[in-house]
C-alpha cells in the first residue's frame, strides 16, 4: 500500500519473487479472504451469477458480484489488493474475446504482456485469482515487463537479467522480465513464448513518461494486439486514449473493479482511484 519507489519502498524491499506465498500469508493479518482454490459451479449458483460472455467466462460487473462469488463478506478490505488481478480478469472478459478465441484455435495459452509493472510484483501469487475464475481448461501466460530501475532489490542481486518464471496453477504461468518494452525488450521475442495477444498496463498515464512511446508505437504497428490500459482519473484516461484515435477515446469508462479507496489529489479537483478508469486500443469484436 505504500507504493513502490523504484523497488526501494519499505514493502518492496521485503519482496522476494522466488518465494511463493499462500493467500493467508499474502493477506495477513486479514482472515476474511477468498479461498485458495478455483471457482466451482456451486459457487456460481450460490452467488446467483448467470451472465457469461460468448466464450463462457463469467461476466462479473461489480465488487459485490466478486465478493458473493468468492464467499467474502462485504466488509472485507481485500479489494484494496485484489483490484489488480480482478481488473485483469474483467479486461480479459470484456476485451479478450478475439484474442482468447485465437489462442484456443492455435491450442496454446493466451499471452498477456503486463507492461510498466511496478507494485504488482509485490503480490504475484494473488494473480492466481484470474486462473481460479477462468474455465479450468483455459491457459494463460502472464508476462510482467519491469523496467530495470523498477526491479525489487532481490531480483537485482539474484539475477543481472531480472528473469523469473513460475507456474502458479496448472493453467497459469507467470514470467517476469526486465527492460523497456519495445526498446531493450522486443515484444515478439524477449517476453515469454512469443508476441502478445493482449497488452495490459495498470495506471499507465501514457503521456507522463517517454518510455510509453515505444508501447504505443508497437500497438500502432500491431493492429491484431489488443491493448487495454487503466488510469487514475477520467481526464487523463480520455487524453491518453486519444493516442489510439476517436474509436479508442470512446472506450473510456469507469472500471468497476477500481480500488475502493480514493487517492489524495493535490493538483486537480477530480476523483482519482487506482485503476479508476479504463480504455482500449485496437479493440476487436467477434464477427
Amino acid at each position: 500500500m505504500d507504493g513502490w519507489s523504484g523497488g526501494e519502498s519499505d514493502s518492496a524491499k521485503t519482496i522476494d519473487v522466488t518465494i511463493r506465498r499462500s493467500y493467508a500469508q499474502g493477506f495477513s493479518p486479514l482472515t476474511d479472504i477468498p479461498p485458495e482454490r478455483r471457482v466451482t459451479e456451486d459457487d456460481v449458483a450460490q452467488a446467483n451469477i448467470s451472465e457469461r460472455n460468448v466464450l463462457g467466462f463469467l461476466r462479473l460487473q461489480s465488487w459485490d458480484d466478486y465478493y458473493r462469488l468468492r464467499g467474502i463478506s462485504s466488509g472485507s478490505p481485500v479489494a484494496l489488493l485484489l483490484t489488480f488481478p480482478v481488473t485483469l480478469y474483467y479486461l480479459l472478459v470484456e476485451y479478450g474475446e478475439v484474442p482468447c478465441t485465437v489462442a484456443r484455435m492455435l491450442k496454446r495459452p493466451l499471452r498477456i504482456h503486463v507492461v510498466g509493472a511496478e507494485k504488482e510484483i509485490n503480490f504475484l501469487d494473488l494473480f492466481q485469482e484470474v486462473a481460479f475464475i477462468v474455465p479450468p481448461d483455459f491457459c494463460i501466460e502472464l508476462v510482467f515487463c519491469v523496467r530495470q530501475d523498477m526491479l525489487p532489490p532481490s531480483m537485482r542481486s539474484d539475477s543481472k537479467t531480472g528473469q523469473f518464471e513460475v507456474h502458479l496453477t496448472a493453467n497459469l504461468r507467470i514470467i517476469v522480465v526486465s527492460g523497456t518494452y519495445g526498446e531493450s525488450l522486443d515484444p515478439n521475442f524477449d517476453c515469454g513464448s512469443g508476441a502478445p495477444d493482449m497488452l495490459v498496463a495498470f495506471n499507465a498515464g501514457l503521456y507522463a513518461y517517454e518510455s510509453w512511446r515505444s508501447v504505443v508505437d508497437f500497438l500502432d504497428q500491431s493492429s491484431g494486439v489488443v491493448g487495454v490500459f487503466t488510469d487514475y482519473n477520467e481526464f487523463s484516461g480520455v487524453q491518453c486514449a486519444s493516442l489510439g484515435g476517436a474509436a479508442s477515446r470512446e472506450t473510456t469508462r469507469v472500471c468497476p473493479f477500481r480500488q475502493p479507496r480514493a487517492m489524495p489529489v493535490y493538483s486537480m479537483n477530480l476523483p482519482q482511484f487506482s485503476n479508476g478508469f479504463l480504455y482500449a486500443l485496437n479493440a476487436q469484436e467477434l464477427d
